[in-house]
């Protein structure tokens, strides 16, 4: 897929997330009777503009980002339909709808993406991995995993999540669902080694568990990246695996439903990992993407297919919500900070010192995304 044909299906997938998100501003400002002054979808002079009652609608020449305004979101009023003088909570709800919206849409992609498997993989104990220390735990073929250190499991992803964290030094607090009772296990992690050998013709993988070779596979350069491999090259990829083979069951109505609703939840607990890790140094900021990397990786995903570029759209609105929700200085999250404020000290805050915190907030969110994409480049230039 040529650099042009990524840009736009970039392009498409960011304006119609935002179209959603200020969509949700909008439809609950109507509801509430809150004069809405323009409802835009892009950004920059107007190439398109029509006004329908008190709403001028408008489609603007750069087609990124987007806009519901509101009349008096940042100044007094005296109109009784301002923002600034409706009720808290129909404020609050007004903030809070934009990202609603984004996680519902994303539960919406998640639904179209599940309804296409003809199985579901479930946190369920299937069989015991070769040379692991599960089948010595108790833990039966059968058991649900329904938690892991304390931590709730719900799908399988939330399994892998939580194993891709764990110190492989230290057993596993593992508690399973067995019939009509939960039993819990303490198991030790086991070392899983893939250790890739390059040949000549082809590539020898093996398998090993905890130091014992399990399996060994012979591929060819095209089954695998290996685009800056050479012959004699040796690769080891080591991780801690509970030691276990999940289990499928066929795909219902009913499987979709939960499935998505989980992984809706399971991406949105993500981005408040990620934002925690970030804080306290456990992610370094060069892991973080921007949006040239998600660009790149949208390319990637289309190459892959529709129903991968749609995974990817899913979570990028579920992550878009979540974002919107922290209390960060000109996101929603933050005005929504200040409107619990005002309700605590009972009097409104001064629109222009509110407006002074959200443009230090905006200015260090530029300055966020400038660092973003300078990563970015680096990475895509293997610097």
């Amino acid at each position: 897929m040529s650099t042009i044909w990524t840009i736009i299906i970039a392009l498409i997938a960011f304006t119609g997330m935002i179209f959603v998100h200020e969509l949700g501003h909008f439809m609950f400002a109507k509801l509430f009777k809150i004069q809405v002054n323009e409802f835009a979808l892009g950004m920059g002079p107007a190439i398109f503009k029509k006004k329908k009652g008190e709403t001028v609608y408008s489609l603007r020449c750069i087609p990124f980002g987007g806009y519901c305004s509101m009349e008096s979101e940042d100044e007094t009023s005296k109109s009784p339909r301002a923002f600034r003088n409706a009720a808290k909570w129909k404020r609050a709800v007004v903030l809070s709808a934009g990202a609603i919206f984004n996680i519902i849409f994303g539960f919406i992609l998640f639904i179209i993406i599940v309804s296409n498997a003809k199985i579901v993989t479930v946190p369920v104990v299937d069989a015991y991995t070769d040379g692991s220390y599960i089948a010595e735990s108790g833990i039966l073929p059968g058991d649900r995993i329904v938690a892991l250190n304390g931590s709730t499991v719900n799908i399988y992803q939330d399994f892998s999540f939580y194993m891709d964290r764990i110190d492989g030094t230290k057993p596993v607090d593992v508690t399973v669902q067995r019939g009509g009772e939960r039993l819990t296990f303490s198991v030790m992690p086991s070392k899983s080694e893939i250790i890739f050998k390059f040949n000549e013709n082809n590539v020898v993988m093996e398998e090993y568990v905890n130091d014992r070779l399990t399996e060994t596979t012979v591929l060819s350069y095209d089954e695998i990246t290996a685009a800056d491999a050479k012959p004699g090259d040796v690769e080891t990829i080591s991780r801690y695996i509970l030691g276990f083979n999940a289990a499928s069951k066929p795909n219902s109505f009913g499987a979709t439903l939960r499935e998505s609703f989980y992984r809706t939840i399971y991406n949105a607990k993500i981005v408040y990992i990620s934002v925690y890790e970030l804080i306290t140094g456990k992610m370094p900021i060069n892991q973080a993407m921007g949006a040239i990397g998600i660009i790149d990786t949208m390319g990637t995903a289309a190459r892959a297919g529709w129903l991968v570029l749609l995974m990817l759209i899913a979570l990028l609105s579920v992550n878009l919500g979540i974002m919107n929700l922290l209390p960060i200085p000109a996101m929603d999250g933050g005005r929504l900070l200040f409107l619990l404020v005002e309700a605590i000290i009972r009097k409104p805050i001064p629109p222009d010192k509110e407006g002074i915190v959200h443009l230090i907030g905006f200015a260090l969110l530029i300055v966020l995304m400038i660092l973003l994409a300078y990563n970015d480049i680096m990475r895509l230039l293997g610097a």
